[in-house]
């Protein structure tokens, strides 16, 4: 019986696929698929090495060969974790199964209990019980409708129950008074401690351990390149990253932000996508803003 081995590099998520010991047939067949699915696959000795996030968008057509073939699958333990969120993520997403789910009149008391200083309206609570329903949500609200707070109090509630603990937010850098005042305005001076990503902080990620922030802010630009070097914070803590003005990424692979924001949002515990105006020239400006938040489900619907 053939085997593949698969293994994934954790500082860079780069997969290794090892077909030295399947059957000719599914090693033409995987050879195909990979290739054609990813300019970055890079053919090796023994298989062919491709970026975690390129394998995600056709991890199921992969399963499903290796199946067909009755090969065997073998993973070091870093490829089984996240192979598995992947799956269980892909499952619940097709059952349709809740996330996180609370009445509607207990949103305000619950928050209050927490510590958070401030009402939702009627509207934000409804926002904010579909976005927690969800593992990975977007909020297209009409500018000034509170698009901040509630997802603030998505991870609030998310965070009290142990959910997440890393609140990560990529804006343009005129947002940042915006986040900072509405944080202190609803928890109260210094109780929530916010960063401010540099260039020095991205070379140098040790620093984000010594500070250890509760909320990082970082602009678009910024994250143009290096962004693996913050994967091990991301692997360390359970990061909700929030992507505020998400139609700056419309233009999806052309933009070199786009591409770093994708091996951080692929290693989040939860991800959120916020504009007022996501859609500036047309439908097609939500393919990439999607494709944050659920690439495979996109997949499947472009496939068909």
């Amino acid at each position: 019986m053939s085997k593949i081995l698969i293994s994934i590099n954790s500082n860079d998520l780069f997969v290794t696929i090892d077909y030295s010991k399947a059957s000719s047939k599914v090693i033409n067949s995987l050879k195909i698929l990979l290739l054609n699915s990813s300019e970055n696959a890079i053919p090796t000795p023994i298989g062919i090495q491709i970026p975690w996030f390129d394998l995600k968008r056709i991890l199921i057509q992969v399963i499903a060969l290796i199946k067909t073939d009755q090969s065997t699958f073998e993973f070091n333990d870093f490829a089984q974790s996240l192979i598995k969120e992947y799956l269980d993520d892909w499952r619940n997403l097709k059952k349709d199964l809740k996330n996180v789910e609370i009445d509607f009149d207990a949103v305000n008391p619950v928050l209050e209990s927490y510590g958070f200083g401030r009402k939702l309206t009627k509207e934000q609570i409804r926002d904010c019980r579909n976005l927690l329903e969800l593992k990975h949500g977007a909020n297209f609200s009409v500018p000034g409708a509170g698009k901040t707070t509630t997802i603030l109090a998505v991870n609030t509630i998310m965070s009290a129950r142990g959910l997440l603990n890393k609140i990560f937010v990529i804006c343009p850098i005129t947002a940042f008074i915006s986040w900072q005042d509405e944080i202190k305005e609803i928890f109260g001076e210094g109780k929530i401690k916010i960063m401010k990503l540099t260039t020095n902080i991205i070379q140098n990620p040790f620093l984000l351990n010594t500070e250890n922030p509760d909320v990082i802010l970082v602009n678009y630009e910024k994250l143009r390149k290096d962004a693996i070097k913050l994967i091990p914070f991301f692997l360390n803590h359970k990061v909700h990253i929030i992507l505020d003005e998400s139609h700056r990424i419309k233009s999806g692979s052309n933009n070199l932000s786009y591409n770093e924001i994708k091996k951080l949002s692929d290693i989040s515990f939860r991800r959120d996508i916020l504009s007022g105006t996501p859609m500036p020239q047309g439908i097609n400006d939500l393919i990439s803003q999607f494709d944050i938040l659920w690439s495979e489900k996109l997949f499947q619907m472009w496939i068909k």
